[in-house]
């Protein structure tokens, strides 16, 4: 499998799990959705949005608006707007490059000002493990708020059963 192929699995993973755990913070019960773990939550769910377009807009070499919030408390159907526009986007832009881009150079400034030059290549690996890690804190969130965690592990999506 190239390189391109397994991100584009990853992106696979990626709109599946963002749904599920969407779906999740929907479970805590309404007496809690303004409790501080709802409202983490949801601003977490955001804010892997927020940073899946930063990087996008990086790999693209595009300017990047500066975010005033990186963690907004959404509501969960704004977040999953951005978050579809966010994978058709990323889909094309992954339909666009070959493997040689992989070792493209970005560079790029962080949101402290400062200039970094990153392979493409490590940019994707960044973006889906940051998207996992939050993802991760968001199952705890929803847990600790009274609803059911989302299954959102890799592997769940693409296994297959033995008889």
């Amino acid at each position: 499998m190239s390189g391109i192929e397994r991100y584009r699995k990853l992106l696979i993973a990626e709109t599946r799990a963002t749904a599920l755990a969407l779906q999740s913070i929907a479970t805590i019960p309404e007496a809690n959705r303004a409790a501080p773990d709802c409202q983490r939550a949801l601003g977490i769910m955001a804010h892997i949005q927020l940073a899946r377009r930063i990087w996008l807009e990086r790999a693209e070499r595009l300017a990047s608006a500066p975010v005033a919030d990186w963690f907004p408390a959404w509501p969960i159907e704004q977040t999953a707007r951005l978050a579809a526009e966010l994978d058709r986007s990323w889909s094309a832009f992954l339909d666009s490059i070959g493997e040689p881009d992989l070792d493209r150079p970005v560079i790029y400034t962080n949101i402290k000002g400062e200039k970094f030059t990153s392979t493409l290549d490590d940019i994707l690996i960044h973006v889906f493990n940051h998207s996992t890690y939050h993802r991760g804190q968001v199952a705890r969130l929803v847990t600790d708020a009274g609803g059911q965690r989302a299954l959102t592990d890799y592997i769940g999506f693409f296994r297959v059963s033995q008889p």
